[in-house]
This record gives C-alpha cells, structure tokens and sequence, in this order.
C-alpha cells in the first residue's frame, strides 16, 4: 500500500524489470537522473554501474526519467532538463494514462503537452512504451544533426 491506502501499481507489469534499463536506453557507466521516481523502481536503478542523481540532475546526463506531476508545468520542466543532457541524451516523460490522470487530477491533455514541449524545445520524440498498467512514458532526444554534430565534435 502507498500513501493514503492506495494500491502500488503493479511493478511495471507491462515491462519486466530486466529489460526496462534497456527499453530507457540506459548502460552501464550512464550519468541517470530520476524525478519523483515510485520508490518500487528504486532497487533497479540501485543495481549496477550508473552514477545516479534523484530529483536533481548534473550536466551531461545522459538519461533522466521525469515522472510528470499534475502540478509540474512540462515545458518549464523539459526546457531545463534539455540544457542537462548530453547532445546524444535522452529524457523520458513519464505520464499516466488517460482514465488515470482524471482521478488524480492531472491537467491537460498529453497530445496538448507534447505538442508544447516540441514546440518550446529543439527536441523531438521518437518512442513510446507502456511502463506499466497506470503510466506511459515518452522519449524526448535532440534533433538527429545535433546529435551528429556532438559525435563529430569528439572526432580528432
């Protein structure tokens, strides 16, 4: 039970453990952040070779997974955590699904946010799974040419 007598989630029952790192694009050696992660995914995050930040991220990141809060203001959040990754970087939004963003009175519509956040940054998504039966996430990365130009800077 979590906070209040509600039901945990089922511990992402749509993806199983040992490939969700994999799905979120994350190796071993990764600098991750995680925001307002469900303390159940925790230990998988725990486990292995990352340098992990919670709720706060460095520069150079090279995955941050942002659960959306309904308070959150997602382009105000996505235009700061742009500045944090890496060129080749990602971030993973992280939403509940519809019927369940009603019940916890999240506002807006995720096509509306998704179109604000790609219009506010230079970032585009690009993929898309079910974390589990409440939430979906996102994956938001920079351009394809920002993404050469950083692999070409690192070139002698």
């Amino acid at each position: 039970m979590g906070k209040g007598g509600k039901a945990q989630p089922a511990a992402v029952a749509a993806v199983p453990d040992d490939e969700l790192r994999f799905r979120l694009g994350i190796k071993p050696g990764h600098k991750i952040c995680l925001f307002h992660a469900p303390k159940y995914l925790l230990p998988l995050f725990l486990a292995g070779d990352l340098k992990l930040t919670l709720d706060w991220v460095e520069s150079d990141s090279d995955v941050v997974v942002y659960w959306l809060r309904s308070e959150d203001d997602a382009v105000h959040v996505m235009t700061n955590l742009e500045r944090m990754i890496k060129r080749d970087g990602r971030i993973w939004l992280i939403v509940p699904k519809k019927g369940i963003a009603r019940q916890h009175d999240f506002v807006g519509e995720w096509e509306d946010i998704r179109r604000a956040v790609l219009e506010a940054t230079s970032l585009v998504d690009n993929k898309a799974f079910c974390l589990n039966d409440t939430e979906y996430g996102t994956q938001f990365m920079s351009r394809k040419a920002a993404r050469a130009e950083a692999r070409t800077e690192y070139l002698p």
